[in-house]
């Protein structure tokens, strides 16, 4: 049997032998073209990195300011540096202080300013700059050698020549929805960012780096940001100022990986639904606990940030429940209630929490209203007598409590009213002294607040006891032995929220 040779179909050489180097000499444009390609875009990269701006108003004016002004510190940042509040660094500090318009934008531009600064102010004690190393590292596409070069060229020299010079650093803490919607890559990318420059910086003994990020109170409060990179003026002032107060958030190699852990924590964790509370209107009496701090920092603001309640603070500090027999006193609790339930706020100066409170509230409000009273420490401090035979009198404290109930629930039937103790404080030997003849000590008027609250069928939030502050540990919770710190006022606001849903749900 003859054998058939197999079939084979010819190769494109085969057909047309010289088609092959014809298409290799047709596509080597394509490499200068790449190659040229290339440049073009480091050669962008190179220009948005190093770029000076020289068209920026509000840049041109920052430089004539420093070049006439004499001043101890400059405040450069990243981020809205125009939202630092110039004069708290001079109360902070005792230091003048000039502060840039001008966002930085990159590190050639921060180097600009530093050398300006240090030319005309050679003696700056300090230098206070926002600044923001995830930025930084994705202009330079997370090269890190690329960064720390330039790191190097435009602050660290100016740290290493002016020795005596302060030179303060704040590092964003970006809110926690952002960096939930980082991807693992990003994420990495984002600490690893951190951690160089922390690194980097070690050395310098006049390099004090600070962060907050890792503090649940501030990136879960979405009422602290404006976008989800970008910081209110309170939350960012309150921010400052802490750095200025102490070093509990300065950053460094020893604490660096645990303070990235537990922002890691809360990133991982399952996010926090809170209730919707959009349809009520809480109105909050107190003293200095609620009324010192505004915006979502505020005892109020973390209600309303959390939950969507519209909240109005009329808290004032230094008030008491108690009322006084000078016609003059605006801060007792039913003088405040009295105007409330009036809604005119002319007894009360402008800037205070109860005219802003009370003009708020008549400008509209929602169906569902309820009232948090919180008071007792100011009428511990000053002796106010905690009860008397009349159950209505305004000059003791359960008396004055229970005339203003009288008062919301008659002008307000359908309304849910929440009683709050006083929390503890270390004053006083940790409210043990009794301070005048009338009076009693701390725990006297935490007592009277439960009984009233059990008297009248009123819900009531024991701060004394279920903050857990104690005499050893009252420094993790209160900022002054007294008054709650953010992360204090961040607690007791969800405990807020959760306490009017619990009521709404017992109601229904």
């Amino acid at each position: 049997m003859k054998k058939t040779a197999l079939k084979t179909h010819p190769t494109p050489q085969d057909r047309h032998p010289r088609t092959s180097s014809r298409r290799r000499l047709r596509y080597l444009w394509f490499f200068p073209a790449a190659a040229m390609a290339a440049g073009v875009l480091l050669l962008s990269v190179f220009l948005w990195r190093t770029r000076h701006f020289s068209s920026d108003d509000a840049r041109r004016n920052d430089m004539t300011l420093l070049s006439e002004t004499n001043c101890d510190g400059l405040l450069l940042s990243m981020f809205t540096p125009d939202a630092f509040d110039a004069e708290a660094f001079e109360r902070y500090l005792a230091l003048s202080a000039v502060r840039t318009e001008h966002p930085l934008e990159n590190l050639a531009d921060m180097g600009d300013y530093l050398e300006h600064g240090f030319s005309h102010n050679p003696r700056l004690s300090y230098v206070y700059i926002g600044l923001d190393p995830y930025a930084i590292s994705n202009l330079y596409g997370h090269h890190a050698s690329l960064y720390i070069r330039d790191y190097t060229d435009q602050l660290l020299t100016y740290a290493q020549s002016f020795r005596d010079t302060r030179f303060i650093l704040l590092l964003p803490g970006f809110s926690l929805d952002y960096l939930r919607g980082l991807s693992a890559r990003e994420y990495t990318e984002f600490v690893t960012s951190y951690r160089n420059f922390v690194n980097l910086c070690i050395p310098y003994d006049n390099i004090f780096i600070y962060f907050l990020g890792f503090e649940e109170w501030l990136i879960a409060n979405p009422g602290n940001y404006d976008t989800p990179v970008t910081y209110t003026p309170a939350a960012l002032n309150t921010m400052a100022a802490l750095t200025l107060q102490n070093d509990r958030y300065l950053l460094t190699h020893d604490n660096m990986e645990e303070r990235f852990a537990q922002m890691t924590e809360l990133v991982q964790a399952p996010p926090t639904r809170y209730p919707d509370l959009s349809d009520y209107s809480i109105v909050f009496f107190g003293d200095s606990v609620i009324g010192n701090y505004q915006d979502a920092l505020s005892i109020p603001g973390v209600v309303a940030a959390l939950s969507g309640a519209h909240t109005y603070n009329l808290g004032l500090g230094g008030g008491c429940a108690c009322g006084s027999p000078d016609p003059d006193t605006v801060s007792a609790l039913n003088t405040i209630v009295d105007a409330f339930l009036a809604e005119d706020e002319t007894p009360f100066e402008e800037t205070s929490t109860p005219y802003a409170g009370i003009r708020s509230y008549r400008a509209g409000h929602t169906q569902h209203l309820c009232f948090l009273i919180n008071y007792g420490l100011n009428d511990y401090f000053s002796g106010k007598p905690v009860s008397s035979d009349d159950p209505l009198d305004p000059y003791t404290f359960s008396g004055s409590i229970r005339l203003a109930v009288d008062k919301l629930r008659s002008a307000y039937p359908d309304c849910q009213i929440l009683l709050a103790t006083p929390n503890f404080t270390s004053y006083y030997r940790a409210g043990a002294e009794i301070k005048s003849d009338v009076g009693g000590i701390l725990k006297d008027y935490v007592d009277a607040v439960l009984e009233l609250a059990e008297e009248m069928d009123i819900e009531c939030m024991n701060n004394y006891k279920d903050f857990g502050i104690t005499a050893k540990n009252h420094g993790q919770y209160l900022e002054d032995g007294c008054h709650p710190n953010s992360a204090l006022r961040y607690t007791y606001g969800q405990h807020i929220i959760e306490r009017i849903a619990a009521m709404t749900s017992a109601a229904q």
